[in-house]
């Protein structure tokens, strides 16, 4: 069986009552028909991943599934599995580069290529260097070395181990959202597709474990449809990973009325 999870990562402390948490929710797909299984959980992983034997005991625990040992598990992770390239040579002392200072969005030392790309598709990401989720994402990229999983060689935006395979994903690329002053349409069929996971349920209540599902949705389109999603552009170092995105999502688009062009 392949099994096709999401991960919304929460900080190394979140505690219960943090307004977020991890969350984590796993489907399946049969027939060309996706099904939700087990149960969707939010809490704190940190006690798990760092005990962790297998992905299979991490998520069975937790989400209340059957996954053996031997069954093909593809997750998608909501945090950067990587840093700037820039600003890991900045550190580790072997280069220094010069920020770029006219654009915001164009500085290496707090971007990564992926997310300034996704800047200019108006999909404006969040960074582990500059925003509150740099916990998030070394509770991310811990997991991945602690289930010994790494990148192949000639690839960029996947890591790998036996029969696991980890990608990076932006919920905010699928989900609509209508802001006071822009509304992000996202993905229309990714929405479809939560719709129809979500038909019948009730037990999906929070924004975390909503993102959790479409991390798993981003997870089924690389496992079963991979020309649906993104791939790596303009060539990635491939340490710094990838944020994988529906092809069809559309970023934000401002709600500001355009004023008339003057006239002579």
């Amino acid at each position: 069986m392949h099994y096709f999870v999401g991960w919304d990562v929460g900080a190394w402390g979140c505690r219960p009552s943090s307004k977020s948490q991890d969350a984590l929710a796993v489907l399946i797909a049969q027939d060309n028909e996706r099904y939700l299984v087990g149960r969707t959980w939010r809490g704190n992983l940190g006690s798990s991943i760092r005990q962790a034997d297998s992905l299979a005991a991490v998520i069975n625990t937790h989400c209340e599934t059957e996954i053996s040992a031997d069954d093909q598990i593809t997750i998608a992770i909501d945090t950067p599995l990587g840093f700037p390239s820039d600003t890991v040579a900045l550190f580790s002392g072997r280069t220094m580069v010069e920020p770029m200072l006219d654009s915001h969005a164009r500085n290496s030392l707090i971007y990564r290529q992926t997310e300034m790309w996704l800047a200019r598709k108006d999909f404006p990401p969040l960074s582990a260097i500059k925003d509150m989720i740099g916990s998030q994402a070394t509770k991310g990229v811990y997991m991945l070395h602690r289930l010994g999983l790494s990148v192949p060689d000639g690839k960029c935006g996947i890591w790998t181990r036996d029969n696991i395979t980890a990608i990076e994903c932006y919920p905010t690329t699928c989900k609509r959202s209508d802001r006071k002053g822009y509304i992000c349409h996202g993905s229309a069929s990714l929405q479809g597709m939560y719709r129809d996971l979500l038909t019948g349920k009730s037990d999906v209540t929070t924004g975390d474990e909503e993102d959790a599902i479409y991390c798993s949705l981003v997870a089924y389109l690389y496992g079963h449809h991979p020309d649906r999603l993104v791939p790596p552009q303009e060539t990635p170092h491939p340490s710094e990973g990838w944020i994988w995105y529906p092809a069809d999502a559309v970023g934000r688009q401002s709600k500001k009325k355009q004023k008339p062009a003057r006239t002579a």
